[in-house]
């Protein structure tokens, strides 16, 4: 998704949000939320663009999924119940050498300064406040095409 694009509605208006850039090669991205219509919504989009989607519902299963194929990009929710984003975050940077190259993006529906400085020392890149925006996605995808 390329922020400096943008798209035309049905009635050939142009819309206000930045349109989505199919990969060339499809972006393998992990959603990972414990609620369910978050993670289908969240995939549905990124599927409709290109991206080629997993979705987990807890951090145990992220952990396993990551080890099983590692994706280019996490969008993981930090406030989940049993192992929350944080923690596995830190379990998916100390996982695999491939996780250098891993885009670990935290959602939360916090949006204050010592949660993303909290998410940073956990081991993620970027922070993104839920509801995450279509232009917010948009650049934090930019990074990785």
């Amino acid at each position: 998704m390329s922020p400096s694009h943008r798209s035309e509605t049905h009635n050939g208006t142009d819309d206000d949000r930045p349109a989505a850039k199919t990969p060339e090669k499809p972006v393998r991205v992990l959603v990972v939320d414990d609620d369910s219509s978050v993670v289908e919504a969240m995939a549905a989009l990124l599927a409709l663009f290109g991206y080629d989607t997993e979705r987990c519902f807890s951090g145990a299963v992220a952990i396993a999924a990551v080890a099983r194929q590692p994706p280019r990009v996490v969008l993981l929710d930090v406030s989940m119940p049993g192992m929350d984003g944080y923690e596995t975050a830190v379990h998916l940077r100390g996982q695999a050498p491939s996780s250098a190259q891993m885009l670990l993006v935290a959602m939360s529906g916090y949006d204050e300064a010592e949660d993303e400085a909290a998410a940073r020392r956990a081991g993620f890149d970027r922070y993104l406040t839920k509801p995450v925006g279509h232009a917010a996605l948009a650049e934090v995808l930019a990074a990785v095409q």
